[in-house]
């Protein structure tokens, strides 16, 4: 029996295009099944191949290797790509391994146009290969999703799905319109049922002393709820607004208590509903508002006192990734980095607070990953590669103590960096 891919999909872009290429990877590795009660994920892992920025003649053996171990290969097609010769070397390496799964995903040019300033197909994607391994003339008229808002438009991305699962588009379609219809109907129901609820808890706990305490345990329970649990069902559908109306409602139980009431616990379940608030303003475009939520946040668990030294550094740490991301975002890669560091230092703290977590050496290799970006995106190909090479170090201990997907593929990508940088 042959061992089985470990990767779903292989996708293959010009660096020109590198949003594309990581908008449709988390598109990917984030779809659900449609079908009720199937919460698996289909498309994941998906490989993200960003050999392009490396300077030798050929490709690197980490990319050569997931091109083998890949079900499938998915080209962003662009002039771009057209023009890429390494592009065009992926599609070809794939092809000469004997695998015909190869899926055009155009968001940019003309296909087949053979005009050098429009054409988004690269060579190996337009002619078939011969006997020898080499092109040939013969057109290969390949199937495309066009994400152009003249083509498929965002149903492009459903188009591919279906493709990479060998169903039909029609049938998926309606699989999936009626998953979100269920999903919308039931999940707003619950969200609104559950601000309800919250409200009543909240105000009984205020206005009747001798039962307070109780009261503001159900309620917190109820908010951790809302801000945890809830809020990972809401988010892979959209659900903005609810997500931005819990996080409102949250607050306003907290400046419902009095200073007496607001121990520890609450106002550290404050901060993530600050950190919540953050999040959806900057994914809404508000980045301003959103970076006022995060410094509120920020502020607020740097002069906590609590007994829970994990669950407020850990806290604190995703807050100073977010800071960081949004300056990333803007452009901004010094105020990136200061907050990467900042983000880095807690992390190493919390692995000292419990050697034995892998979920903080996780973190603690998300940070020097991240900073290895920042070096590369400097220009600074000696620093970055010391970043990486921590973090390969740090994978590779979490893969031979837990063999999981997860460490397997931040290791991958590491990897895959690293040959960036070569």
């Amino acid at each position: 029996m042959s061992k089985p891919a470990r990767y779903k999909a292989f996708i293959s872009y010009s660096h020109k295009d590198e949003a594309w290429a990581s908008r449709l990877q988390r598109r990917l590795e984030n779809f659900e099944l449609p079908n009720k009660g199937d919460t698996r994920w289909p498309l994941r892992p998906v490989f993200l191949d960003r050999s392009e920025l490396a300077s030798g003649p050929d490709l690197s053996d980490s990319v050569n290797r997931a091109l083998k171990a890949s079900d499938a290969l998915v080209v962003v097609c662009s002039p771009a790509a057209a023009a890429s010769k390494w592009v065009n070397a992926e599609i070809l390496a794939f092809k000469r391994l004997g695998n015909e799964a190869v899926y055009p995903f155009v968001i940019d040019g003309e296909p087949g146009s053979g005009n050098p300033g429009t054409e988004c197909f690269p060579d190996a994607l337009r002619f078939r290969l011969g006997d020898d391994g080499q092109l040939s003339s013969i057109p290969a008229e390949p199937l495309a999703a066009d994400a152009r808002k003249q083509g498929d438009g965002q149903g492009a991305y459903l188009k591919l799905i279906a493709g990479l699962l060998g169903v039909s588009f029609d049938s998926l379609k309606l699989r999936q319109q009626r998953k979100h219809v269920r999903q919308a109907l039931g999940i707003a129901a619950g969200a609104t049922a559950m601000l309800v609820v919250t409200s009543f808890l909240a105000v009984t706990a205020y206005r009747a002393q001798q039962d307070a305490e109780r009261k503001r345990d159900q309620a917190e329970n109820l908010i951790s709820f809302m801000l945890g649990d809830l809020r990972e069902k809401l988010q892979p559908v959209g659900r903005l607004d609810v997500l931005d109306g819990v996080g409102e409602q949250a607050l306003e139980y907290f400046s419902s208590l009095r200073e007496s009431e607001l121990t520890s616990d609450a106002l550290l379940t404050r901060a993530t509903a600050l950190r919540q608030i953050g999040e959806v303003r900057v994914a809404q475009g508000l980045i301003d508002e959103g970076m006022i939520a995060f410094y509120e946040a920020r502020d607020l668990l740097e002069n906590v006192a609590t007994d829970n030294e994990s669950l407020r550094l850990f806290e604190l740490g995703q807050i100073n990734f977010w800071i960081a991301d949004a300056h990333f975002n803007d452009l901004q890669l010094e105020k990136a980095q200061e907050y990467i560091e900042k983000y880095l230092d807690i992390s190493r703290n919390l692995v000292e607070l419990e050697p034995g977590n892998t979920d903080f050496q996780l973190e603690l290799m998300y940070a020097e990953s991240n900073l290895g970006t920042l070096a590369y995106r400097a220009n600074n190909m000696f620093q970055a590669r010391e970043y990486f090479n921590k973090a390969l170090e740090m994978g590779r201990a979490l893969l031979s103590s837990q063999p999981i997907d997860e460490y397997e593929y931040e290791l991958a990508d590491t990897i895959s960096w690293l040959g960036a940088v070569e």
